[in-house]
């Protein structure tokens, strides 16, 4: 594929998410949508603070309970910044550019990753068998 500016974009930020503790596998750019593998790690979600004096009763010291990253965090974080940057180069303040919702699915085994790899890196090569060609 080559890409136009949105594209590019689209990229830059899907690269800029590997520097969020996020590990990022293949992924592939097409004209009406992206595949990309996104692995996320057991994450424990507390971090630990020295037990000290707190007069704030609302908010004790000690752990503190941080939601890890989700899947939906991720997507969504992604999404708000790529639309934000597209807006800007285009005429339309409010274009939209992606759908309501996303396809997800729980890589379980190394023979899945593997077949969901290929058929990412292959995809452009069966663009013009897609229905929604143009």
């Amino acid at each position: 594929m080559i890409l136009n500016d949105a594209g590019r974009i689209i990229e830059a930020t899907w690269n800029a998410l590997s520097k969020n503790n996020i590990e990022l596998d293949a992924f592939v750019i097409m004209p009406n949508h992206i595949h990309g593998i996104i692995v996320l790690h057991n994450q424990l979600g507390v971090i630990n603070h020295a037990p000290t004096f707190s007069a704030d009763t609302t908010n004790p010291p000690g752990a503190q309970f941080i939601a890890p990253k989700t899947l939906g965090n991720i997507v969504r974080e992604f999404k708000a910044r790529c639309t934000y940057q597209v807006r800007k180069i285009s005429s339309d303040p409010l274009m939209a550019i992606w759908q309501r919702n996303y396809y997800e699915h729980i890589i379980r085994n190394d023979s899945s990753l593997e077949q969901i790899r290929a058929y990412i890196i292959n995809n452009p090569a069966n663009w013009k068998n897609d229905e929604l060609f143009v």
